[in-house]
């Protein structure tokens, strides 16, 4: 059994190796950095929370922190009195070493939000965030047979839009 100094201190450790792609991936929920970042650090006081109250862990922490914070930026939006859009919402940062590459990268951005909010959360978890099919399952709350569907229908419709738009 993990006392609850060492589960805050790997915690802690997850949090500084895992910071970047967190708020990423809130930010593709919230759509915007602001409220992405604060529904990061209330998802980690919620999580510590419970460490500190009832001494839980979780089997998957990796899965656990990826679900609270959905959940945390969910229930944020719904308490918004505003509606978010994420059409500015970058896929990743671009290689910006030249003009060629940012057309690029503009292009395979507005591509990806092109598909479905729900499609580009699993790509965002699976890609970005490197979780697996049964831990998306366990984020977004729907079996692993679903979300492994959904993914590679989305990568196939990428390439062929891809495909059909760059072709030299």
């Amino acid at each position: 059994m993990r006392t609850k100094h060492f589960k805050i201190l790997e915690i802690r450790d997850f949090y500084k190796k895992n910071k970047q792609k967190l708020v990423v991936y809130a930010r593709s929920i919230t759509g915007n950095m602001a409220d992405a970042e604060d529904v990061v650090q209330t998802a980690f006081e919620k999580i510590l929370d419970k460490i500190q109250s009832n001494g839980f862990f979780p089997n998957d922490l990796k899965a656990f922190t990826f679900r609270t914070i959905h959940n945390t930026a969910i229930d944020r939006l719904r308490n918004r009195k505003d509606v978010v859009s994420l059409d500015h919402f970058p896929l990743a940062n671009p290689a910006a070493d030249n003009a060629e590459n940012l057309v690029l990268y503009r292009d395979l951005n507005n591509e990806f939000l092109r598909l479905d909010q729900k499609v580009r959360e699993i790509l965002m978890l699976k890609i970005y965030a490197g979780l697996s099919f049964r831990e998306i399952s366990e984020v977004i709350n729907v079996s692993a047979f679903t979300v492994a569907t959904r993914y590679y229908r989305a990568v196939r419709e990428l390439k062929k839009t891809w495909s059909q738009n760059h072709e030299n």
